[in-house]
């Protein structure tokens, strides 16, 4: 994925709500226009271990917005 280079300190843009109403249908056409009984965050590691991905995640930001992110 190439990523486009933004001037630092540039503020991101938001989504107005309708795009947020239109994002949230659109992703559950799918399930057949019903909407799930529950839904799962696994943020500690205990069903996925995704620390590597938000590693990944929060270099590629960094990048975006032309900061370092020290190695770890």
């Amino acid at each position: 994925m190439r990523s486009k280079k933004v001037a630092a300190g540039a503020v991101p843009l938001r989504l107005a709500e309708t795009d947020v109403g239109d994002s949230i249908a659109a992703a559950s056409a799918p399930l057949g226009g019903t909407r799930p009984k529950a839904v799962l965050f696994d943020m500690d590691g205990t069903l996925f271990d995704s620390e590597k991905l938000w590693d990944v995640a929060i270099f590629e930001l960094a990048q975006t917005y032309g900061a370092a992110v020290p190695d770890e």
